[in-house]
């Protein structure tokens, strides 16, 4: 076996197919959850046919229309994203702690002049807000015993046919660079594992960061007091960031389970470190109207064009090191009869795109109940098979392809209600959000439960609400042919609270 030593050129051209986006980050933007205000997320987010809330403007901004005063706001948020893993009937639990802002707002209402001869018109109003519609903070870890896995045979089976010199350099090139594969002895394009995949411990950790947001400019107007339309063009902000690492160690002792032979070498364990971040800007255009139908019943409705994430840029890194309890070189160049530490990192890729996720439908309904409660609904349709990866030399068509026969058509729901016993308010929501993927290949619906209250003077008000969203995943440490599922419970708590200001 002879190591190999790589031009930045040939290093350059690889690092463009290994690390882009998959179906799997594109489903990651096309998800969201209409963040902002406690008020709103108090009663689960079902507020298309009421509006008067900085939130509606990333929903339905129609709401901007029913503002009778002047509002500034802001949220500051605590949130706590933790996951449950059972994998190999082994259990784990890790968490993270995140401080964020998720709602800030300042809006303006305009009447119209007394003397104005349009009387139809009762007020315009215009507004800035920003919504935290994803956060991505979680940490995970996964442990368990195993026999006859091993993230070396996906390496084997990926590399054999190749020749060492068309490895790939963020996966099998690293192992092959740490002796942890080879080539079989008088051939060039197969391959074999340095272990004997006998009794060993894998073991993950994974770190995720980040978030998106909407910053929304919006106007709207009150047509006779029964007719309320509004309209928002959005920009949109991603930042995430995922750290992991990847370890198998060998729980035989002595020249045993992973004692190699042919090459005199014992391998204690390996770790793979993998760093992977993406920014994005992006552009939506929303519309939408209420209709006050009764005094006691509003309807509404809003359409999101797809956002349009123009600017899109991966950087990502990988490196293996492999710990040998005993190691001799094959060519007999060097003798360690204490063992060996090898690392190997791959080059800093980067990769820049971009991506349209899909459509949006809203249609809501609202009730009041002797102007001291009221009860809401919220319908949202949202079709995932529509999102599409771009780039300028069409690296995702299989991407896309995938992301069209794994990915459907969901129905979102929110309901929520409030009563009021002045000055305070109680709260409650409930929101259900549909399963993406086709033919049940993966869970994916979440269910998120709200509580809030409120506090409300003439000028002064004070809201706080807390959320509690769980869902259910399979998780992979790597290939699925070649390791078991990790069934994992993801649950994340938010405690906001929103001091505003009416004038």
């Amino acid at each position: 076996m002879k190591k190999l030593v790589l031009s930045i050129s040939i290093a350059t051209a690889l690092c463009i197919n290994t690390q882009a986006q998959n179906q799997v980050d594109a489903l990651r933007y096309s998800q969201i959850t209409y963040g902002g205000t406690a008020r709103y997320v108090g009663v689960g987010g079902a507020f298309g046919a009421f509006g008067a809330d900085a939130s509606t403007l990333s929903s339905n901004p129609a709401g901007i229309g029913m503002y009778r005063k002047s509002d500034l706001t802001f949220t500051p948020t605590f949130y706590n994203g933790n996951t449950t893993s059972t994998y190999n009937g082994a259990t784990n639990r890790d968490a993270k702690l995140n401080f964020n802002f998720g709602n800030a707002a300042f809006i303006i209402n305009i009447p119209k002049a007394k003397n104005d001869g349009n009387k139809e018109w009762k007020s315009f109003s215009f507004g800035i807000s920003y919504n935290r519609q994803n956060n991505f903070h979680n940490r995970i870890f996964i442990e368990s015993n195993t026999k006859g896995s091993s993230l070396l045979k996906q390496y084997v089976a990926e590399a054999n046919g190749y020749n060492p010199l068309s490895l790939n350099l963020f996966g099998n090139d690293l192992a092959y660079q740490t002796y942890l594969i080879d080539t079989i002895p008088g051939e060039t394009n197969s391959y074999f594992a340095n272990t004997n995949f006998n009794s060993s411990t894998h073991k993950k950790s994974i770190e995720q960061s980040g978030a998106m947001g909407e910053t929304a400019l919006s106007f709207g107007a009150n047509y006779n007091n029964k007719l309320y339309l509004g309209a928002s063009i959005g920009f949109d902000k991603i930042k995430y960031e995922e750290s992991s690492r990847y370890e198998e160690s060998d729980n035989d002792t002595g020249k045993t389970g992973n004692y190699i032979a042919l090459y005199n070498m014992d391998l204690k364990k390996f770790v793979l470190d993998e760093k992977y971040s993406t920014s994005g800007r992006g552009v939506n255009l929303k519309a939408g109207a209420i209709y006050s139908v009764f005094d006691w019943l509003k309807i509404g409705a809003a359409v999101h064009s797809p956002t349009y994430f123009y600017s899109m840029t991966d950087v990502y890194s990988d490196s293996i090191t492999a710990t040998y309890s005993y190691f001799e070189t094959p060519d007999s160049t060097g003798y360690y009869p204490n063992g060996r530490t090898l690392t190997y990192s791959s080059p800093e890729g980067l990769f820049e795109y971009s991506l349209s996720t899909p459509f949006r439908a809203i249609a809501s309904i609202g009730f009041l109940i002797n102007k001291r409660g009221l009860i809401s609904a919220d319908y949202e349709y949202v079709n995932y098979s529509q999102a599409r990866l771009n780039s300028d030399n069409d690296e995702f068509r299989d991407a896309n392809k995938s992301i069209q026969t794994e990915y459907t058509s969901a129905s979102n729901i929110r309901v929520g209600t409030e009563w009021r016993f002045e000055p305070f308010s109680i709260r409650a929501g409930y929101s259900f959000y549909g399963s993406p993927y086709k033919n049940k290949i993966n869970n994916g619906s979440r269910s998120t439960y709200s509580v809030g209250f409120g506090y409300k003077l003439e000028v002064f008000y004070l809201d706080v609400a807390y959320q509690l969203t769980q869902s259910k995943e399979k998780y992979y440490m790597y290939d699925a042919g070649f390791v078991n599922e990790s069934s994992n419970k993801i649950q994340s708590g938010a405690l906001l609270t929103t001091i505003g200001f009416k004038f």
